[in-house]
């Protein structure tokens, strides 16, 4: 749910640096956060990509306190050595990440058509004391193949100072990030693959990451099908009817599903469901209004589902923390309208 912004270095002639403006973002409110940027040049192609001149550089700020209702927060970067600077040591320099191979062929519910510009790849790595995940790394998708591009190869850099490896025998130590605990010892990455209506699907494997070998394959979205966009729900309580993507195309991981409901005044329900083993899921909005209580408002109604799947979730004991920090497979539906009741 926390922004990922993209910008071009411009050149400052007159102090002799580069800067980059990015925002305003929206983020959600009561809790700390960590706060990182990276600067990336992207290679026209695989054969040309190389760690130290793709990652040049990296910052990390933390604790970064949430801002206050309506309120606006700038944070400055200011990188004063690239990574690659001769006088930086060689455990901060850049460093290979995983490469690998990305595919959306025959993915439901993402239009190859109209995609949102190139797949984001990130990494990213558990942080003690958040509830979410932190950018730790960038990547990049290469060589796309098709017409639409529907392949792409994946390439992905991060600094020593997150390295998740160390060599007894090579001289290669941890990163002091991971030494000094500001995070886990686990690095992840993020492929992501968004179409301009909305939806977003991808992947968000452990490292180890599986090479080229086999491609990647995101989750297909959990479209809704019941109730239909500018159709109306009949009753103050009904079910959302939901494509039930992580039983049918979810890699064998299990998971849940959220889906968040706005009305016209802005109240907004989250609701959540685990995927089970059929077609289709049920998420059930209850009628508080017949008990006493208050509802969303009669009215026009959004509604967008997301899915996440992971190794090891179970529905019976986990924290919802674990649902950004843990997931692999996700997607995330483009939002509907209808009409309650």
């Amino acid at each position: 749910d926390e922004p990922i912004l993209a910008g071009s270095w411009v050149l400052n002639a007159p102090i002799l640096t580069f800067e980059a403006g990015y925002g305003p973002a929206s983020l959600r409110l009561g809790h700390p956060r960590v706060v990182s940027a990276v600067g990336v040049v992207v290679p026209a192609n695989n054969f040309s990509y190389n760690a130290s001149s793709f990652l040049r550089a990296f910052s990390f700020e933390l604790p970064f306190p949430g801002p206050s209702p309506s309120g606006t927060t700038t944070v400055d970067f200011s990188v004063d050595r690239l990574l690659d600077d001769t006088e930086r040591p060689l455990e901060e320099q850049a460093l290979d990440g995983p490469q690998t191979a990305l595919s959306i062929v025959g993915l439901v519910g993402v239009d190859p058509l109209n995609l949102d510009g190139d797949p984001r790849i990130t990494i990213e790595a558990r942080v003690r004391g958040m509830h979410g995940s932190a950018l730790a790394g960038s990547g990049a998708a290469l060589d796309a193949v098709g017409t639409p591009a529907t392949q792409w190869t994946v390439r992905s850099a991060f600094p020593g100072v997150v390295d998740p490896t160390s060599g007894k025998y090579t001289g290669d130590l941890l990163g002091e990030f991971i030494t000094d605990g500001t995070i886990d010892p686990d690095l992840f990455l993020r492929l992501e693959v968004r179409d301009n209506a909305g939806n977003r699907v991808g992947r968000r494997p452990r490292f180890p990451v599986p090479g080229v070998a086999g491609n990647l394959v995101p989750l297909d979205v959990a479209r809704v099908t019941s109730p239909l966009a500018g159709g109306n729900t009949g009753a103050a309580g009904f079910p959302i009817v939901v494509e039930d993507s992580i039983s049918t195309g979810g890699g064998g991981q299990p998971g849940l599903y959220r889906a968040t409901l706005v009305d016209a005044g802005g109240r907004t329900w989250r609701l959540y469901r685990a995927a089970g083993s059929g077609a289709t899921r049920r998420i059930s909005v209850p009628d508080l209004v017949g008990a006493g209580g208050v509802g969303l408002l009669d009215g026009p109604l959004a509604c967008a589902v997301e899915a996440w799947a992971w190794t090891g979730f179970d529905q019976t004991g986990f924290l919802f923390s674990d649902i950004e920090r843990e997931h692999d497979r996700f997607s995330a539906s483009a939002p509907i309208v209808f009409t309650k009741p």
